[in-house]
């Protein structure tokens, strides 16, 4: 608590629990916005002296704060490698094609995990290229939703004629379209396709959301 009875800790604290992507860089920014607004706080303006003991005060719980955030940010940092580096050998060894849905739980992590690492990777890397490389990382988890089943579904269709059969005449061809699975599949497929596009919409956001946090942060510190 400093003298004007301001509690810089908690206000930090609070500020660095309410990150939307919180790694040190992230931090690092913050840090920076508090120190600029503290002296324009004061109203009225306070002496030399008295502000100096504030910024003192402020520094202490800044501090406090990284020396506690860099130690989990550091487990969480190698955390993050090894979940994108997993999803990496996952995408060039699984048998997955881009027209088709698979169940999420054949990811080598849950979906959530690899998106939110995927977010800090973006944030921390000082790569362009890679940067690109976890963007695309992120596209690939569009085909992987819950409740998908072991089987593949085909994006297009999912209860297709099997391959080489063919209808011998219009009413074979309305019986199979009137059929209570066809419709059920053509059902179940825009229902996947409705979800697909909310969850590609979000996922676009974050992505897009991380990229701009890192310009803002490799700006500053340029």
């Amino acid at each position: 608590m400093s003298r004007t009875g301001r509690d810089y800790y908690s206000l930090i604290a609070r500020a660095v629990d309410a990150l939307r992507i919180n790694v040190r860089e992230t931090r690092l920014m913050l840090y920076e916005q508090a120190r600029s607004a503290q002296r324009s706080s004061f109203d009225p303006a306070i002496s030399e002296a008295d502000f100096r003991r504030e910024r003192t005060a402020l520094e202490k719980a800044i501090r406090a704060i990284e020396t506690k955030a860099a130690a989990i940010d550091e487990k969480q940092a190698n955390s993050d490698r090894k979940i994108v580096s997993d999803c990496a050998g996952f995408m060039v060894e699984a048998p997955t094609s881009l027209d088709c849905f698979y169940d999420a739980s054949e990811l080598p992590h849950p979906k959530e995990a690899i998106i939110a690492a995927i977010e800090r990777e973006i944030v921390r890397s000082p790569f362009e290229n890679q940067v690109e490389l976890l963007q695309t990382a992120g596209a690939f988890m569009l085909n992987f939703l819950e409740g998908i089943g072991p089987d593949p579904r085909p994006i297009n269709g999912l209860s297709e004629l099997p391959r080489g059969s063919i209808p011998a005449d219009r009413d074979d061809l309305r019986r199979i379209i009137a059929s209570v699975e066809y419709i059920r599949d053509v059902e179940m497929t825009a229902s996947l396709m409705d979800t697909a596009k909310k969850e590609g919409k979000e996922l676009e956001e974050r992505i897009a959301a991380a990229i701009r946090i890192r310009t803002e942060v490799r700006g500053e510190y340029r």
